[in-house]
């Protein structure tokens, strides 16, 4: 039986990453950097919607650092993207989205942008 403290062997996030606004065609990375406490290198995983993803060498590209880029953006491309990390001992996963960003026009952009508080009526 092997005797591996697993809270010392830990993988950990010093990167997650975070939510994007899509703006088609334009190409989108997201980033990870995890950490391990092992002497072992960390991997990364990473799915959209459930699907495992691969390099394709045309339009995704998962490098050994962590990155997620989507060389040229569609809709078929929005949705949630998971990063898993793993040195092989444990393994973390961190979530992000792709999404369509709404027109608000200027007078909710306005809205958006200020606070406001009523304290009673």
């Amino acid at each position: 039986m092997l005797d591996v403290d697993l809270f010392t062997e830990r993988t950990k996030f010093v990167t997650t990453p975070l939510d994007v606004a899509a703006e088609f065609p334009h190409p989108v990375t997201f980033s990870a950097l995890a950490v391990s406490d092992a002497d072992t290198p960390v991997t990364y995983t990473w799915f959209h919607d459930g699907r495992q993803l691969v390099s394709d060498d045309v339009n995704v590209h998962v490098d050994m650092s962590g990155n997620l880029t989507l060389l040229a953006t569609d809709e078929a491309h929005l949705g949630e993207y998971k990063c898993l990390a793993s040195n092989g001992i444990s393994t973390v996963g961190a979530t992000a989205k792709l999404y369509l960003p709404f027109d608000t026009g200027p007078l909710l952009n306005l809205l958006n942008t200020s606070r406001i508080i009523v304290l009673s009526i």
